[in-house]
């Protein structure tokens, strides 16, 4: 009681706190011409400016700064406003009044006014009057709650100094039911007291986030991370929601009882999305100097300076300017910085280049605008050559014939009666009987083959040339030549569909389409050539392999590399081979090196037809994937059971037709070049292969290949001059 009474006589005692009120230039504007002062003149003698200020605020004075007036300001009750003559280009004026702080108005400076003669201008002024402030008493329960007046917190003492009028009283402590109050505050009411604050529960609160991982915030006290339950009193909070990468989220919720209480939110990325749809695909893409793999890119607001570019077109740039959550679409379709040159060349197959570059069988040529110098030439013709000017967007069309070189042939014979078969790259050429004279023959080297009953079949090799004669005059020798069948299958010709015949969707482009083939009768090796054969070979012509000419055969330990000193006699490491292995097929040997093989023993390489043919069993075949079964282990050495090297040959099972190893063991040389779209050109009958190339091709698979290269229908390639510890061959004798 004691202490509630001091607390009253300090009140009673307390002074008032005056302060003077302020005034404030709502507005001030240039009134139209119709408003002219043509009355009263300035200190200038010229017609003064009129300000009129709009109050209802007696008792102003006005006065021109720096420049007085001979003329007083004078109020119109009816309108509320005060008439006031200034200076013409007047700056400055000053307002006063007794109750109110001094108002300097700078009419050029604040408020963009020249003040002209003549002219009226017109302000509403407005006025806030003085405040006087009193000790007030707040009596809560608890004492320690907190006294929230128009919405300030004050604290949670007692004794607050407020101005004399109404306000907002709220009264509030958490675990409490909160309290507001309007009280009216004068001298003889000073003292608020009886507000008791009832006890509230505890709730449980849950807090969730996508994504989660945010740090909660309540009234700027940390809480954890979504998602997370929390305990809270009823009442309103600020709640906020951090996360790296993430706009803030800022709250006001408020926690009620009888409700759920759970407060989900999904954070908004601090960023924007640029997706790029760019032509061609492998363009690359900068931003600010900056690469980009990506073509989706979730970037920082702002400003972006984007390059597209590719070597041969013409590179684009844009600036994108991204806003925050804003996701944009940007495509680029980049022109080509080049012009067409369509190309047709006799014979088809000349070789092209371009500025020393050379192009394949492409008659469409994209060049990039420039000076080029044409040349096309083919072994046995004469080369053409030519300038010319590509410019961008614009077509040029090149036409280029050949002219054949071309020589002579004068032959005879004995007997006359002989027949006669010229040859080139395997294809006839020309046939005769006896002696003839052939003009206008492509250059290049041939093959003659000379038959007659009762002779043996002699072979000579020509090279006819340009613009001469050869002459050529021939004798064969009585006899007949007998062919040693030894280790060689027959194969009675037939029809069949070559090609990838399973469909399984296993085989390779190049074996398509199935197409029909007629191949003539032959004889094929039982088994692939063996070290042992080929040693005879090299030891009767004391041949130099491609490898021991070159030093090096080509050796797989994980990838290709060229070892030196591997030769015919090494096995697949590179190792001389045991004695013991000489029964297993040779490796190491080239294309030319099985060529000369088959040649020294009167044979030749299968064409790719033949081999075909005879791995699929010829015309006892059963349509076996691979040559002689379903089942590869059952016919084939491959990487599932070869452990890593070759085998004895003739050691699986045999096909059809009783011959070894076509599946397996080693890869072996066809005699045709590769094309991978020969099957599409190919001819029906006895096909020879592609015209040229710059591969030969290989077939069946082996030791260190897959079952997929074991099919009877797998085409490979390869380096014609080069060996390998994977590839070998078998011979082909024509009946």
């Amino acid at each position: 009681m004691k202490k509630l009474l001091f607390i009253l006589l300090i009140i009673t005692f307390s002074l008032s706190l005056n302060s003077l009120g302020k005034l404030r230039v709502e507005s001030i504007k240039l009134l139209p011409e119709t408003h002219m002062n043509i009355e009263k003149r300035d200190g200038d003698g010229k017609f003064a400016p009129v300000l009129i200020v709009k109050t209802e605020l007696r008792g102003l004075g006005f006065r021109n700064v720096s420049r007085p007036t001979k003329h007083a300001a004078t109020y119109d009750e009816g309108k509320h406003e005060y008439k006031f003559y200034m200076n013409d280009n007047q700056r400055v004026i000053e307002i006063t009044h007794s109750e109110y702080e001094p108002l300097e108005v700078r009419l050029l400076a604040d408020f963009g006014i020249e003040v002209n003669a003549k002219r009226v201008y017109e302000m509403v002024l407005t006025n806030v009057p003085e405040k006087v402030f009193i000790n007030v008493v707040i009596i809560s329960q608890p004492a320690d709650a907190a006294k929230i007046i128009d919405g300030e917190n004050l604290g949670t003492g007692q004794t607050f100094k407020l101005f004399i009028g109404k306000h907002t009283l709220k009264v509030q402590k958490e675990g409490y039911k909160s309290k507001t109050h309007t009280i009216n505050v004068s001298e003889s009411s000073t003292l608020f007291k009886d507000i008791k604050l009832e006890e509230i529960d505890i709730l449980a609160v849950r807090i969730n986030s996508v994504p989660q991982g945010a740090t909660i915030y309540i009234d700027n006290q940390e809480q954890g991370i979504t998602d997370k339950g929390i305990f809270k009193y009823p009442g309103t909070y600020v709640l906020k929601l951090t996360k790296t990468d993430y706009l803030d989220k800022d709250e006001q919720i408020t926690i009620t009882e009888n409700k759920s209480n759970i407060f989900s939110y999904k954070l908004i990325k601090n960023s924007g999305i640029i997706n790029f749809s760019i032509t061609p695909a492998n363009a690359i893409l900068k931003l600010n100097g900056e690469k980009f793999n990506e073509r989706r890119l979730e970037l920082r607001s702002g400003k972006y300076n984007v390059e597209v570019s590719k070597s041969g077109y013409l590179s684009k740039s844009d600036e994108i300017n991204l806003k925050l959550g804003e996701i944009i679409n940007k495509q680029f379709v980049l022109q080509k910085n080049v012009g067409i040159l369509k190309l047709s060349i006799t014979p088809s197959d000349a070789i092209v280049q371009i500025n020393k570059t050379t192009y394949g069988k492409t008659t469409n040529i994209e060049l990039a605008p420039g000076k080029y110098k044409i040349e096309v030439q083919k072994q046995g013709y004469f080369p053409e050559s030519e300038l010319i000017d590509i410019e961008l967007d614009q077509t040029i069309s090149k036409n280029f014939s050949l002219k054949q070189m071309k020589g002579k042939l004068q032959f005879n014979i004995s007997p006359l009666l002989a027949k006669i078969e010229m040859k080139k790259d395997g294809k006839i050429y020309q046939e005769w009987t006896g002696m003839i004279i052939l003009k206008d023959i492509p250059v290049g080297e041939y093959e003659i083959i000379c038959k007659a009953d009762g002779f043996k079949i002699k072979t000579e090799k020509v090279k006819i040339e340009l613009d001469k004669t050869n002459n050529i005059d021939l004798k064969m020798e009585e006899g007949s030549d007998i062919l040693v069948i030894e280790n060689m299958v027959f194969v009675k010709g037939g029809t069949f569909k070559m090609g990838d015949t399973h469909w399984d969707g296993v085989g390779e482009k190049d074996e398509k389409p199935v197409h029909s083939v007629t191949v003539n009768n032959y004889y094929i090796g039982k088994y692939e050539v063996t070290v042992a054969e080929f040693k005879e070979f090299i030891d009767a012509k004391g041949y130099k392999t491609d490898a021991e000419k070159t030093g090096y055969s080509y050796v797989f330990d994980g990838k290709w590399n060229k070892k030196n000193g591997v030769t015919w006699r090494c096995d697949v490491n590179g190792n001389i081979r045991l004695i013991s292995e000489y029964d297993h097929p040779v490796l190491h040997v080239s294309w030319n090196d099985a060529k000369a093989f088959c040649e020294w023993r009167g044979g030749r390489l299968p064409t790719e037809a033949e081999w075909e043919y005879a791995a699929i069993g010829g015309n006892k075949s059963k349509g076996y994937k691979y040559s002689g079964s379903n089942k590869i282990k059952d016919v084939a050495w491959y990487e599932g059971n070869a452990n890593s090297k070759t085998h004895e040959v003739g050691t699986k099972q045999a096909n059809e037709l009783g011959i070894y190893d076509m599946s397996g063991n080693v890869f072996e040389w066809c005699n045709d070049w590769y094309d991978e779209d020969y099957y599409n050109n190919s001819s029906k009958d006895n096909p020879q292969g592609a015209t040229s190339g710059v591969y030969r091709v290989l077939r069946g698979g082996g030791w260190g290949g897959s079952g997929y290269y074991c099919r009877v229908a797998d085409r490979l390639r390869f380096d014609p001059d080069d060996g390998s510890s994977r590839r070998g061959f078998r011979l082909v004798r024509t009946q």
